[in-house]
């Protein structure tokens, strides 16, 4: 969500399901583009899900292939360097 000052009100920033079904262990990260980026777990199979935000088309896409991990995964950190290429 981001928080506009001159409303003083919070909003989501694309749509507010982007994620299929239930999401543990999140981790934000902000490009130098200011370009926000997620990652969690899918709780549903245990993967990691990397998704960044596509301010243009106003959706949340996946970045990468859909099983970044094949083992069950937990309490990701997601980093992204000065070059703008995130790392988990």
């Amino acid at each position: 969500m981001s928080y506009t000052k001159a409303n003083n009100q919070w909003a989501y920033v694309g749509p507010k399901d982007f994620a299929k079904g239930d999401s543990h262990f999140i981790s934000l990260a902000i490009s130098n583009k200011n370009q926000p980026y997620i990652a969690y777990q899918d709780f549903n199979n245990g993967s990691v899900v990397v998704m960044f935000y596509d301010s243009i088309k106003n959706i949340w896409s996946r970045l990468g292939q859909k099983d970044i991990n094949p083992r069950i995964a937990s309490y990701e950190n997601l980093a992204i360097s000065s070059n703008d290429i995130p790392y988990l």
